[in-house]
């Protein structure tokens, strides 16, 4: 159980570089070796860990927590980001759609300097 715990915070290392990088072939994988190691996890109390054992699976379980917290954040701040610039580039295809030929038309360059 420790080994799939500290996995799973490694997991979450790496699925933190996914998300940064906008790597969601990555990320879906990485999110399914979480989940099968997930399912393997059974309640501490009921885990047979005694001693320094729970204690560090204990810390382990708050750290995952944490971090699970962290992604999140990561995440909703990244969605914000990029909503933010598709806000931004709204101005920009609003001015293309200005230069567009309508159909039907042709347009015409004419060279005047020579």
């Amino acid at each position: 159980m420790l080994a799939d715990l500290e996995r799973i915070r490694d997991l979450q290392v790496l699925q933190r570089r996914a998300l940064i990088d906008a790597d969601g072939a990555r990320l879906d994988a990485l999110d399914a070796q979480r989940a099968e190691l997930t399912a393997r996890l059974v309640p501490l109390a009921s885990s047979g860990l005694q001693g320094p054992a729970l204690q560090r699976a204990r810390e382990l379980a708050q750290d995952i927590g944490a971090a699970q917290e962290g992604l999140i954040a990561l995440a909703e701040q990244l969605r914000d980001r990029a909503a933010a610039e598709l806000r931004d580039m709204a101005g920009g295809r609003t001015a293309l759609a200005g230069y567009r030929v309508r159909g039907g038309t042709q347009a015409v360059h004419l060279d005047r300097s020579g």
